[in-house]
């Protein structure tokens, strides 16, 4: 039922044939694999490993590990290590990105799904909750999924 939710959601499916919309069940990963990579495939975001999509970071998550597999096996060959050293280290350093990603997603898919009373007293406390403080934390929550690290050559968390 998407008739609690923010304007515009309600209206849209409202005035939308019930034949041209789909449900479609949202399924992530519970854990997270190690060493997915043979040969000459590396998989990379959800083809690796599928987050809730409450934050929205499968494309995301998919450009952030090219760019990064892209530069550790750049920096693999300047330091003259093998592919298969630069993809275990690689492997190493997504799967603590990932595991920073799927807690930050659990933990808002069960603030952002729980059931009554629970939810009234989530929203009860988001109404009273002055704007900057929601923004701080929204954003706050944003910096840690989207990290910008490993642009400096550090890992992912």
């Amino acid at each position: 039922d998407v008739g609690t939710w923010h304007v515009p959601i309600p209206q849209l499916v409202e005035r939308t044939p019930h034949d041209c919309i789909s449900r479609e069940p949202a399924y992530a990963h519970t854990s997270i694999p190690e060493g997915v990579w043979g040969g000459c495939v590396v998989a990379v975001g959800d083809a690796y490993c599928t987050l809730d999509p409450i934050l929205a970071q499968g494309g995301g998550i998919a450009i952030e590990e090219a760019f990064a597999l892209a530069k550790t096996l750049q920096d693999s060959e300047r330091e003259g290590t093998t592919t298969e050293e630069a993809l275990k280290r690689f492997d190493q350093q997504r799967h603590s990105r990932t595991r920073v990603l799927q807690r930050l997603s659990d933990l808002s898919q069960v603030l952002g799904t729980l059931d009554s009373p629970l939810d009234t007293c989530r929203n009860a406390a988001m109404h009273v909750t002055p704007g900057p403080v929601k923004s701080y934390v929204f954003d706050t929550l944003m910096r840690a999924s989207v990290s910008t690290s490993f642009l400096s050559g550090g890992d992912y968390e």
